[in-house]
């Protein structure tokens, strides 16, 4: 998937009404052990899978946000962040708000299920958060959620957070 077609997937599957789309910038900082019990990040490339174990607590959060009423949510997530440049990992994610939700209940929801699954997922606490904020143009955001950061991600389609998750 190159660039322009992630630009051309956001622009036609999600809304033009800039006012039921947010972007947010999803983490989990702090330290997990790996199979030799040493501490670091869960999104170093040696963390022993957690990257990956990241990912499904997103699956799960977003499919669990997803349900009943909620059908008509889309979401597309992006691997973010880069160690050598200082830049603890994260994801960014467009969201499109359900068309009958309280955006800011929702995102509290989204907060509080992504501490949950994170937790369940990687079988301890860490800081969670969850930071939502209106989107200016929906082209310039692909455009910053897949540019190059480094070679931890990658760029372009490599950061597209291929998955459950995706939802359209």
């Amino acid at each position: 998937m190159t660039q322009l077609r992630i630009h051309q997937l956001i622009r036609h599957a999600f809304t033009e009404d800039l006012s039921e789309l947010a972007v947010l910038t999803i983490r989990a900082d702090g330290t997990i052990k790996n199979g030799a019990c040493v501490r670091q990040s869960p999104w170093s490339q040696n963390a022993t899978g957690s990257i990956h174990l990241l990912v499904h607590a997103l699956d799960r959060t977003i499919s669990h946000l997803s349900r009943g009423e909620n059908k008509d949510m889309k979401f597309v997530a992006f691997f973010g962040g880069e160690k050598d440049s200082g830049v603890a990992g994260h994801f960014h994610a467009l969201l499109q708000f359900p068309s009958n939700a309280d955006k800011e209940a929702f995102v509290e929801k989204f907060q509080k299920l992504w501490s949950i699954k994170v937790s369940d997922a990687l079988k301890t606490t860490l800081k969670t958060s969850v930071y939502a904020k209106p989107i200016k143009s929906q082209e310039a955001y692909s455009a910053y959620c897949s540019r190059y950061e480094g070679a931890t991600f990658g760029g372009g389609s490599e950061k597209v957070v291929m998955s459950r998750s995706l939802k359209f």
